[in-house]
Parts: C-alpha cells; structure tokens; sequence
C-alpha cells in the first residue's frame, strides 16, 4: 500500500492542476520500513518531453538528481513517481508501461473536464508486469474533487 500524506497529496493535486493541459510529473519522496511506504513530500518536475506535453510527459534529469540528492540528504528515499492524465483514466498507457522503474509506486491521477477524478497507483516488476497497489491518502476521506481542500488542513 502507497501511504500519502495530506500535505503531499494536496502538492500532487495543485501541481497537475497547474500544468493542465499538459501532464504534470513529479517525483514521490519519503520512507520505506518493510511493507509500510509513506510519502512524505511530493516533488513537482518540469516535463521536459520534446513532443506533445498534452499526451507525454519526461521529468527534467537535473531536477530529477537534484530531488534524489536532497533526499539522501534527509534522510529520505525516492518511493516513486506520479503524472497526469487530462481528460483520461489513471490505468497505466502502453509508454507508462515502457518508462515505469521496476518495484517503485507510479501514481496515475486522471482529471476530466478540469476536475479530479481518480488516482491509482502501479508498481512494475522486473519483467514489465504492472501489479495496482492500494492509494491511502491519510487525513482525506475518499478522494473526490475536495480532497485538495481537506488536505489542506492537514
């Protein structure tokens, strides 16, 4: 199970919004203690794909190793990755497939017509089968349009 805290998932959710119509992306930091894997902080990326940004995404390398030193630097792992999709569902694309890292969190938020609408979670394995994991956002009670607002608070 992928454990998001509030303050993170509210950054994940301001970050697509931000960026529509193109696909945010960014990167999930926190802490991995046996099957417990909670983050903590959600580091949003510039998407530097050379094509269209509405349908592809490619996180920026150098914020990329920027975001994996300050990390280390905290003590803190990256656990995964996550993007957008506008106007879409949260399943995993056939490029999602091709670009997931094996064994971390691939978190999918799908928005339509603006608003929110769902997330899901897809860890990869070595030989490319992606398994969907369970999304807890903790302080946020299901994860309808007003999940931004109630995280807020946390």
């Amino acid at each position: 199970m992928l454990r998001v805290r509030g303050k993170a998932w509210k950054a994940v959710i301001t970050h697509a919004r931000a960026a529509a119509p193109e696909e945010a992306c960014g990167i999930l930091v926190g802490r991995q203690s046996g099957a417990r894997r909670e983050v903590r902080l959600a580091a949003p990326c510039r998407n530097v794909h050379p094509g269209d940004r509405r349908k592809h995404f490619l996180i920026d390398p150098e914020e990329q190793i920027a975001v994996q030193r300050e990390a280390r630097e905290a003590g803190l792992e990256i656990l995964g990755f996550y993007h957008s999709h506008h106007n879409g569902g949260a399943a995993m694309s056939e490029e999602d497939r091709r670009q997931a890292h094996p064994h971390v969190s691939n978190l999918i938020l799908a928005f339509r017509a603006g608003s929110f609408a769902e997330a899901r979670s897809w860890r990869m394995s070595n030989d490319g089968e992606a398994s969907e994991e369970a999304v807890l956002v903790e302080g946020v009670a299901g994860l309808p349009d007003i999940a931004a607002e109630e995280a807020e608070d946390r």
